[in-house]
């Protein structure tokens, strides 16, 4: 689905505010999640953060040290041998050694059946719902870790948040009963750009398989064998990629739902559409893939054959393709896909946003099979806040149990490729779960730059109530850096700062508009000694800003210094401008004119560093071309800093 946001425009001094806020150090934020227990945790270490949050933790018992022998016993016959696998790593990044029996501790793993009741502790009681699990450490005989699923990823998921608790060769102290609040929690890849690299989604899968996701929906709309060749069968190479792809997604947990587009041509009763698309997913079969999607968005709608036009006569706008699209998609669902004992099918209808009744929605719903998941985008294309009365209201209309939210954030396609989002989710009510079957988030077209808003969205509909922004945020910043502290953390902070600009949660004033205004507005008393404190605190941030390319360099996930080196570059390039543009503002206040031509000169050169063209975009011929875009700042203060300073030169 097309992202299509308005253009704002730049903020002006009378419209200043408060400063955001951002993510405060991590080591900040992590008493947020400390159990009620005072006398617990004040004597113990402070716990580690554990985005997505579990629905249950206290925060006691005796740490587990993992620095030693370490026996790891499966048991239970649901789990496969990842979690031993995952197990394992925990104990070698430990600094400990797996023996097969007779270690100084033990971790146990697996599921809740067979032969798990003779190592569970009578007091630890595993959730029965679908991915649940329990966590809890023991000194009793043996120091051990006892890790356990209600099905093989609820299992998979107790060994993440084992991994996350820990720290220092130690597993914390701690009793966790822990289940998802949504049952689909995912990734759509589904903007309109250059789709991501095989690399990209691989890595994008394993991030999630950490995060408790559960969902990829592979829907670039420029992969051609998805929309404009979807009759073909996929080329050997594509087949290939696409299999390790759903190795690794099964690897981490995660459902891989491959998607078709074949509205702009479909004849909807043609046998031999059908056979087209059943092709297609044969062939995807073959290479493990068992989940499927028919996206019927973003089309005309007008019939391309005339026995559709004969057949589908339902009266109403656009009611006669939602007639045709029910017939299509039944079909699919009766003779292929339950034969076959595969996952339900999804879709994406034509009409995908808002929550008013209409003929095609209508006609969509008394018609299509109810098994079949319907996605939905909010009230509109793109939204600030969905509310779990407008998710219950669309469903209504649609008339589906299984309503899954596609959310366009931070999806940067369209006329907002030059832009990143790197600002907080937008909001989203936390008793939703109530309405929908689950949420997906549609990214950027840069995969490790979404990764702060895939973090989000995969806390929030893990748990929506004890989901904590500031945590997850500052986990994910953590995690990308390698650090919570130093100038690399420094700098991630300031540049997400001028990034964060989305204009449907309305503008907001950054830190660095702030520092920008705040000497502005100094400039018109006569206190030369505030004016130097502001322009101080304003050069410590621009100073950041400006080394970001080198600062950034060494952050843990390369990734994610690729994506955005382009908005680094003209970001560290409008910092200059500024660090000039106060230079000369400085000079003129003085009197230096020399000084202040400099200055001048400094700015309109870095001015033009900034304005080139470094992204690449896909050309009419869908294409990668190299320099077709400028990159865009979502703060637009450093820029009206420069325009204060050719002013005072002008009026020199």
């Amino acid at each position: 689905m097309v992202l299509m946001i308005i253009s704002g425009t730049s903020p002006s001094s009378s419209r200043a505010r408060s400063l955001i806020i951002l993510p405060l150090l991590l080591g900040l934020v992590l008493g947020l999640l400390v159990s009620s227990s005072a006398s617990t945790a004040a004597a113990a270490p402070v716990p580690p953060p554990l985005p997505p949050v579990p629905q249950s933790v206290q925060w006691a018992g005796p740490a587990v040290d993992l620095t030693g022998t370490v026996e790891i016993v499966k048991v239970g016959g649901k789990a496969g041998d990842d979690v031993v696998k995952a197990a394992t790593a925990i104990v070698t990044e430990a600094g400990g050694t797996v023996v097969p029996r007779r270690g100084k501790a033990r971790i146990v793993v697996g599921t809740n059946d067979g032969n798990a009741s003779r190592y569970r502790p009578a007091s630890l009681v595993i959730p029965t719902q679908a991915e649940g699990y329990a966590l809890t450490t023991s000194s009793a005989g043996l120091p051990s870790v006892v890790a356990l699923g209600s099905d093989a990823a609820g299992a998979f998921h107790a060994t993440t948040t084992l991994r996350q608790i820990t720290v220092g060769g130690k597993v914390t102290g701690a009793t966790i009963k822990d289940w998802p609040t949504m049952r689909v929690r995912g990734v759509v890849e589904g903007f309109y750009g250059i789709p991501w690299s095989h690399r990209a989604r691989l890595d994008t899968l394993a991030y999630m398989g950490t995060q408790r996701m559960n969902t990829y929906v592979y829907a670039p709309k420029d992969d051609p064998y998805l929309r404009a060749r979807w009759r073909e069968r996929y080329p050997a190479s594509d087949l290939t990629r696409l299999k390790q792809l759903s190795q690794t997604a099964r690897a981490a947990h995660i459902d891989l739902v491959v998607a078709l587009s074949p509205g702009e041509d479909i004849c909807y009763s043609s046998p031999e559409d059908y056979a087209a698309a059943t092709g297609v997913f044969d062939q995807l079969r073959d290479i493990g893939i068992t989940s499927f999607y028919i996206a019927f968005d973003d089309i005309s709608g007008d019939f391309t054959c005339d026995s559709d036009r004969a057949r589908f006569t339902a009266t109403g706008d656009k009611a006669a393709l939602a007639q045709a699209q029910a017939h299509f998609l039944n079909r699919l669902q009766r003779e292929y896909v339950r034969p076959k004992s595969l996952a339900d099918l999804w879709m994406a209808p034509t009409q995908y946003t808002g929550m008013d009744r209409t003929d095609y929605k209508t006609t969509l719903g008394k018609n299509l099979d109810p098994a079949i998941s319907v996605q939905w985008t909010g009230r509109a294309i793109v939204t600030d806040s969905i509310t779990t009365a407008q998710a219950a209201q669309a469903a209504a209309a649609y008339g589906t149990s299984r309503l899954v939210i596609w959310d366009n954030f931070p999806t940067n396609d369209g006329e907002n490729q030059s832009r990143l989002f790197l600002g907080a989710m937008p909001a989203r009510s936390t008793d939703l779960a109530t309405a929908i079957t689950g949420i997906t988030t549609n990214p950027m077209i840069q995969p490790y730059a979404s990764r702060l808003a895939v973090a989000e969205y995969a806390s929030y509909a893990w748990n929506p109530t004890g989901h904590n922004p500031q945590v997850t945020r500052s986990s994910a910043m953590a995690q990308i850096v390698g650090a919570a502290s130093g100038p690399a953390w420094e700098t991630m902070q300031a540049f997400i700062d001028v990034h964060e600009q989305w204009e449907f949660t309305g503008w907001r004033a950054s830190r660095t508009w702030n520092d920008v205004y705040a000497f502005i507005w100094s400039l018109d008393g006569d206190d030369d000694a505030a004016v130097q404190a502001k322009a101080t605190a304003l050069r410590a941030r621009l100073q950041l800003l400006k080394n970001a390319p080198s600062t950034l360099a060494s952050v843990t996930v390369r990734g994610f210094y690729t994506d955005t080196k382009p908005w680094i570059d003209a970001t560290s390039n409008w910092a200059s401008a500024d660090l000039a543009a106060v230079d000369l503002i400085l000079a003129l206040r003085r009197g230096d004119t020399a000084a202040a031509q400099k200055a001048q000169t400094s700015m309109e050169s870095m001015v033009a560093r900034a304005g080139a063209k470094r992204l690449s975009a896909l050309d009419d011929n869908g294409r990668p071309q190299a320099g077709a875009l400028t990159p865009k700042l979502g703060d637009t203060g450093m820029g009206e800093l420069v325009d204060h300073a050719r002013q005072a030169w002008n009026n020199r």
